[in-house]
């Protein structure tokens, strides 16, 4: 079988859910063609998998002009790049979302080819996470409704996912997983130090954005280490809230405590976290924090890093048993 995955990020990079769909796929014996934003990966394949890279280059650090642009042009980009596929020809074209209307593109270019729509994130409940205003979500809601009903298959990452995608267009989208990349995260027994009265290492990385309670974790810190516990946290990642939160990091006086280094490939991760003590979930509350399995927590998990994380149903519910 002949598959093209379709994502807007660099690949490889920081998008583990492709890169794992895309060796499993490759294992399995199948061709695979990968469709990416530019960034800084350059490497033509990986894992026995093809890779093509959009003009467009994918900015983490972005404005709200730059994010509708990336996703006005990249479906236009993959339009155009599955039409000019047709040679090979296709038998499944899988799209990662956002932004959703990516299906849209993948059908019109090649309706020979199945269409899947993979939901990472829910953009309604996303836009009300980011304080958009109620036009914007309906308008997502949608463009959201127009792309599951084009798509031949729908996966979604989490059962809360699943149930929103089913209540507002009444569309059955199967579940997968996310999980770790057990090749690059070797499993680890945790091992739990003594730390109240040693330095304590903290570590969070993924997306740098308001969304994730980054500024919590940060007056969090400076509370801890003004009573007395010594206390150091780095964030590995990028995002459009990088900028203010090194300004709060400033401000609270935590310059020496707070290290930030940028967005660092997911296979350097295992290397990196391990020589935390804590991995810091610090999530804030909201309709779309309710419908996401955290990523991070099943990386800390697999990595035996002890884990301090906002009180959450979806958190809950992947780490129990």
């Amino acid at each position: 079988m002949r598959v093209c995955l379709v994502v807007l990020e660099d690949f490889p990079g920081s998008e583990n859910r492709v890169q794992r769909q895309a060796a499993a796929l490759s294992e399995a014996g199948h061709d695979v063609r990968i469709y990416a934003a530019s960034g800084r990966s350059t490497q033509s394949t990986w894992r026995g998998v093809q890779i093509e890279r959009s003009p467009l280059r994918r900015e983490k650090v972005s404005s709200t002009g730059a994010r509708l642009r990336e996703y006005g042009l990249f479906p236009l980009h993959v339009l155009r790049w599955v039409s000019r596929c047709r040679s090979w020809p296709t038998d499944v074209v899988q799209v990662a979302n956002p932004p959703d209307w990516l299906a849209l593109a993948a059908h019109y270019g090649d309706r020979r080819a199945k269409s899947v729509l993979d939901i990472h994130d829910v953009m309604p409940e996303l836009a009300i996470a980011q304080d958009r205003s109620r036009t914007t979500v309906r308008a997502l809601e949608f463009l959201e409704g127009l792309s599951v009903r084009t798509a031949n298959l729908v996966i979604t990452t989490s059962p809360y996912m699943r149930d929103a995608l089913a209540s507002r267009h009444g569309v059955h989208a199967e579940i997968v997983l996310n999980g770790v990349d057990e090749s690059v995260f070797t499993r680890r027994e945790p091992e739990f130090r003594a730390l109240r009265s040693a330095h304590v290492k903290l570590v969070y990385h993924g997306t740098l954005s308001e969304r994730f309670g980054l500024g919590t974790l940060l007056r969090a810190l400076a509370t801890l280490n003004g009573h007395g516990t010594e206390a150091s946290l780095d964030i590995y990642g990028d995002g459009d809230a990088r900028s203010s939160l090194e300004q709060m990091t400033d401000s609270l006086g935590l310059r020496g405590a707070v290290t930030f280094h940028g967005q660092v490939p997911s296979e350097e991760l295992p290397r990196d976290l391990p020589q935390y003590d804590i991995g810091v979930i610090p999530y804030e509350d909201s309709p779309f924090i309710r419908t996401a399995y955290s990523m991070k927590a099943f990386e800390y998990a697999a990595l035996g890093i002890p884990v301090v994380a906002s009180d959450l149903r979806t958190i809950r519910d992947q780490l129990r048993g």
